[in-house]
């Protein structure tokens, strides 16, 4: 039995419903930290300068090895304003991440509840859902991470 198509994207939004355009990431590329640094410096800062010029924002990201190495850390700390580091953010913690507990979620629930034909479909399709996400359904999922972020605070970190 043949495997159904698969791609790995990367996305990026903002807390206030923006979303830049999903990129592809080729068969067989790994995202270790110079992959990574890629993105941020050729795709992350254009866009957030370009959308939001004059604004102070706040740079979040998971503990995932390429996010967390000392040049990647050293590279956000001097790009962004306000850079949340890899010791102010919990380990294994999808459950506080809105990329992981929503908006992924809801684009896997949308996309790959059926199998498609081929790779080039699959990536339509997450393009036309990418698109179709509205900018009230990401503000949510940012929201619901800072009730569960208070939530840990209160629980005094025992969540």
């Amino acid at each position: 039995r043949q495997k159904p198509p698969s791609v790995m994207v990367w996305v990026r939004v903002t807390s206030d419903g923006k979303k830049a355009p999903i990129i592809f990431v080729e068969e067989g590329v790994k995202i270790d930290q110079a992959v990574y640094l890629h993105l941020l410096s050729e795709e992350v800062v254009p866009w957030v300068q370009r959308e939001y010029p004059t604004a102070l924002l706040l740079f979040q990201q998971d503990g995932a090895p390429s996010h967390t190495s000392k040049l990647v850390q050293s590279f956000c700390t001097d790009m962004f304003a306000d850079f949340w580091s890899k010791d102010l953010w919990p380990p294994s913690s999808p459950d506080l991440n809105p990329m992981d507990f929503g908006i992924l979620s809801i684009l896997e629930t949308r996309v790959c509840s059926k199998s498609w034909p081929s790779v080039e479909i699959l990536k339509k399709k997450l393009i036309q859902t990418w698109a179709s996400l509205s900018e009230e359904e990401i503000p949510a999922c940012v929201a619901s991470t800072v009730r569960r972020l208070k939530a840990v605070v209160e629980a005094k970190e025992g969540y």
